[in-house]
């Protein structure tokens, strides 16, 4: 289904309700569309379901991995006050491989797929995953899904090089 109120295709209800709902929770998708690409994602019911609508503290890919956050103090020298910042710390495997959480695992393939890629458009990281799965795989909506988030992730593009 087209949103108006978005000017997005979404798949339900739902899905846009989930997204109005992690457009409050990250302020900076108003202004970043890489966030903006990452909450379109996570909103979708699966993966929303799965997180109990809630994505991380300060980046909406952390519920991606399992991890370990804690609070440190830190000091400002310029205003001479002392503040917390969040850090987290992804867990990994015996391999040394990174550790995923219990509801990246217990997604189904295609939707491990799109957050794969969404994690790449939101991070710019190379990660392994075969484009071919996405096309092949992905029902019709959800390869709608995959189309939108790529024009959302776009738009950064455009914003940065509207000069070239």
């Amino acid at each position: 289904m087209f949103s108006e109120k978005y000017s997005l295709y979404f798949i339900d209800e739902c899905h846009e309700g989930n997204y109005e709902k992690m457009l409050k929770d990250f302020r900076s998708a108003e202004q970043l569309s890489d966030y903006r690409c990452a909450i379109y994602i996570i909103s979708l019911p699966e993966i929303y379901s799965r997180i109990d609508g809630i994505a991380g503290s300060e980046q909406p890919l952390e519920w991606v991995y399992a991890v370990k956050g804690k609070y440190i103090e830190m000091y400002d020298e310029e205003t001479d006050e002392e503040y917390l910042e969040y850090y987290f710390e992804v867990l990994r495997e015996k391999d040394g491989s990174s550790d995923y959480s219990d509801a990246y695992y217990s997604l189904p393939a295609s939707y491990k797929t799109i957050v794969n890629i969404v994690e790449v458009l939101f991070t710019d990281r190379h990660k392994a995953f075969r484009i071919m799965d996405a096309i092949t795989d992905f029902d019709d909506s959800l390869f709608e899904v995959l189309i939108q988030a790529l024009k959302i992730r776009r738009e950064k593009d455009a914003e940065l090089f509207s000069i070239l």
